[in-house]
């Protein structure tokens, strides 16, 4: 099953402290091994990989000032949050990466004016909403006067695009996706 351990391999066959049951002798390191006690290893990489989704979730909303929501994720989530005394909840239902169409949906405790910003990606060619935007620093922002219960529809136009890679060899991206046929390789021990 899956773990977290210090310098660990992809796809390991073992977690004892050798790299994938190989034979080391004079082996003088306890890498390679699950230890989540930290017995025998660095006392970092599992604590910190314990973390890794909630630092992620955390940073899919910021304020930005009192009257500004930033929506730096696009993945599905749930903000709660008081803002001018206000207490807001905003849903992104979304299926994205794999659709690129958001729909936020707003519920406060009474009608407000704010700002929501929306990071733009890069491979967006069109933005399409009904709400009246600019465009900023790579954000789509909307203000307005929100109802109690609101909703925002932003969905973004994109094109298939080949790319080459530092050998050569093409790979497509569609939007957040991208498409590549896993390549042979040998290890070769350095």
């Amino acid at each position: 099953h899956s773990c977290i351990a210090y310098l660990k391999t992809d796809n390991s066959f073992e977690m004892s402290g050798t790299k994938n049951g190989e034979t080391e002798p004079d082996r003088k390191q306890t890498r390679y091994k699950y230890s989540p006690a930290h017995q025998d290893v660095a006392v970092c990489c599992n604590p910190n990989a314990g973390r890794i989704s909630p630092y992620f979730v955390q940073n899919s909303w910021m304020k930005e000032n009192k009257t500004t929501l930033v929506a730096t994720l696009l993945m599905p989530n749930i903000l709660k949050t008081t803002m001018n005394g206000s207490n807001i909840q905003i849903e992104n239902i979304t299926e994205y990466p794999f659709k690129n169409n958001l729909k936020f949906k707003i519920t406060q405790s009474k009608p407000s004016k704010f700002t929501i910003k929306i990071r733009k990606p890069d491979w967006v060619k069109k933005v399409k909403t009904k709400e009246k935007f600019k465009i900023e620093n790579d954000f789509i922002v909307i203000e307005r006067d929100f109802s109690t219960n609101d909703i925002v529809h932003v969905s973004f136009d994109v094109e298939v695009q080949i790319k080459t890679d530092n050998n050569g060899s093409h790979y497509f991206i569609h939007g957040a996706l991208l498409y590549a046929i896993p390549i042979n390789a040998n290890e070769i021990a350095g």
